[in-house]
C-alpha cells in the first residue's frame, strides 16, 4: 500500500496543475480513471470543466446507518506555479531527501488529493 501510494503521489505531482496551465483537467480526467478503476460506479465520478480548470466530484455513498454515514473528503487540484531553476530539485517529480519528501504539492494539496 505505501508503494502504491508513493507511485501515485508521483504521479499527481508530475501534473502542472497551477492557474492557466490547462493540466487541472488532465488531472482530474487522471484521478477519474482511478476512481473508476477502483470500483466506484461510472455515474459516482463526475468531472466539471470550468475554462481551463476542473472540479472532479466523486460520490463514496454510505448506507444510511450509523456504522456505513456518506463520507466527505475535499481538496483542491491546483498549485502555485513553480519555476525548476528556484528549486533545488525538480518541483515536478517526487525527491525523497533524508526521509522527507520534496515536489510541488506534496504537501498543500496533491498529498490530500
Amino acid at each position: 500500500e505505501r508503494r502504491a501510494a508513493r507511485a501515485m503521489l508521483e504521479r499527481l505531482v508530475a501534473f502542472r496543475s497551477f492557474a492557466g496551465s490547462g493540466e487541472q483537467p488532465a488531472l482530474a480526467e487522471h484521478l477519474a480513471g482511478e476512481f473508476r478503476a477502483a470500483g466506484f460506479p461510472a455515474g459516482d465520478v463526475e468531472l466539471v470543466r470550468v475554462g481551463d480548470a476542473a472540479a472532479l466530484l466523486v460520490w463514496y455513498r454510505g448506507t444510511g446507518s450509523p456504522e456505513r454515514r456518506p463520507v466527505v473528503f475535499l481538496a483542491h487540484l491546483d498549485v502555485v506555479p513553480a519555476l525548476k531553476e528556484a528549486w533545488r530539485y525538480d518541483p515536478w517529480q517526487v525527491t525523497e531527501v533524508d526521509g522527507l519528501l520534496y515536489g510541488r504539492g506534496v504537501v498543500d494539496n496533491k498529498y490530500g488529493v
